[in-house]
């Protein structure tokens, strides 16, 4: 009979991790693409902190899920051979119903993108249209006026508006250049980003050295107060970092090799922006 509940108690406790994982796979798509990472990769523990009314050990399938969902808390994609053409980077944000942070880059050859998910530096544009289709296409610029044609053949017409001679907004959503980093820009400090999503709480933490050394930390607590079970898990991984232009390189000791875009946010803390995440 013991047995018999506990099997059942650890099927619902899988279906509803299973719910959540999905959930929140789709929530950090802006994030990251790289499907294909597994918690095989880096440091990984799960840990059962209440599970009721049975007292028991964790499911090997439940450790297994909660590593890999820490593993998605990294925000940066699998770097693919550096090779493509160079554009102009635009950093574009809108406050309506919070604040929402998105990249937009311009390649020289007409073709552009839209939140790339491998860097910029260069391009790879062959691999964000396998990627995400829906986020590049073609362009012209004529004037004021972009005229962007999708991958899948949609059209629009895009106002670039301009505030005492200063690009202001493209499309509606505030715009800015880009600038490159300069050459040999080094990163120091840690800078975390947190939030939640119904009821798993998300924690990102970015450790930079001036020598070169990244380690990231992440982690994640979740909570059903139907089944009245709580877990969390944690991922770490160590290694180096390189930032090139608007891209940042890491080369992790586990052997995983990612690319982001960068950017800065001025303030007495600067800030910086990680693909889509702002860290603090």
């Amino acid at each position: 009979g013991g047995a018999a509940k506990q099997g059942k108690l650890e099927g619902k406790s899988l279906s509803f991790v299973a719910q959540i994982a999905i959930a929140f796979a789709v929530r950090l798509n802006s994030f990251r693409s790289s499907a294909d990472q597994t918690a095989a990769s880096g440091s990984c523990s799960a840990t059962i902190i209440q599970y009721s009314p049975l007292s028991t050990t964790t499911p090997m399938k439940f450790r297994r899920l909660l590593c890999s969902l820490c593993l998605l808390l990294l925000t940066t994609c699998r770097a693919e051979p550096r090779q493509g053409v160079g554009g102009t980077l635009y950093l574009e944000d809108s406050i309506a119903g919070g604040l929402r942070i998105t990249w937009l880059f311009l390649a020289d050859d007409g073709t552009f993108v839209r939140d790339p998910q491998f860097g910029v530096d260069p391009l790879n544009y062959a691999k964000e249209k396998e990627a995400a289709p829906a986020n590049t296409g073609t362009y012209v610029k004529s004037g004021n006026m972009i005229s962007v044609t999708f991958a899948n053949g949609n059209k629009e017409q895009w106002p670039m508006e301009y505030l005492n001679g200063k690009l202001n907004t493209i499309n509606g959503l505030f715009a800015s250049v880009q600038s490159p980093m300069a050459a040999g820009f080094k990163l120091e400090g840690s800078f975390a980003q947190s939030f939640g999503f119904r009821d798993t709480a998300i924690s990102r933490t970015y450790i930079f050295g001036s020598n070169g050394s990244v380690v990231y930390k992440g982690k994640s607590t979740m909570h059903s107060s139907v089944l009245g079970a709580s877990a969390d898990g944690s991922a770490e991984e160590r290694g180096s970092y390189k930032v090139t232009g608007n891209t940042l390189f890491l080369d992790f000791d586990s052997g995983e090799h990612f690319a982001a875009v960068i950017g800065l946010l001025p303030g007495d803390k600067p800030s910086i922006i990680i693909n889509g995440g702002i860290f603090k």
